[in-house]
């Protein structure tokens, strides 16, 4: 049967026989799964920081009951054997590439890749510091980050956005009376 259906099903005998008579062989059964199809539930490049709770998971459709099995960089993970992985606490060495793959009684099929990446929460390790200046003076705030950079900076005067830069240093030359605020 070059393209089985579930039409195909059943019991299948042969009956061979020659001049001396003829024999029936038992019956073999022919059941028809639905390809297992797979999918992933979600982004394949997620970014999450360390400390933090992250599943991944994915979704398989097929005849029969289904089993599962994670991997990461290749290797199965112990007891990884549902639809969703989690990881209660991500740590840096959980960055890198997740698959689940799913099995039923007639094939398995792999998960796309899913691409982890665990980063360090930024955190201020400098706060900027209060000015007093003359009018027309320049005045600079900067503010030290630790974390998993690139780091991005918005600044702010009284809560409302004021600046964006690529480093931890605001500078406003010549300042005026109407550039006095909390940054």
């Amino acid at each position: 049967i070059a393209s089985a259906q579930r039409l195909h099903e059943g019991a299948y005998q042969v009956k061979a026989s020659n001049s001396a008579g003829s024999v029936t062989s038992r019956a073999a059964t022919l059941t028809v799964t639905t390809p297992v199809q797979i999918s992933v539930t979600g982004s394949s490049d997620r970014i999450v920081a360390t400390g933090d709770a992250v599943t991944l998971c994915v979704t398989a459709t097929g005849g029969g009951p289904l089993s599962y099995q994670w991997f990461f960089e290749g290797q199965p993970i112990s007891g990884a054997n549902q639809p969703s992985l989690t990881l209660g606490a991500a740590a840096r060495s959980d960055t890198g590439r997740y698959m689940a793959v799913v099995r039923d009684a007639a094939v398995s099929v792999s998960s796309p890749e899913i691409r982890l990446t665990v980063i360090d929460q930024v955190v201020i390790t400098k706060q900027p510091q209060s000015q007093t200046v003359k009018r027309g003076d320049r005045s600079t705030f900067n503010v030290g980050v630790s974390g998993t950079g690139p780091f991005g900076y918005a600044w702010e005067v009284n809560g409302v956005e004021f600046r964006q830069t690529s480093s931890g240093e605001l500078i406003l030359p010549g300042v005026d009376s109407g550039a006095a605020g909390a940054y």
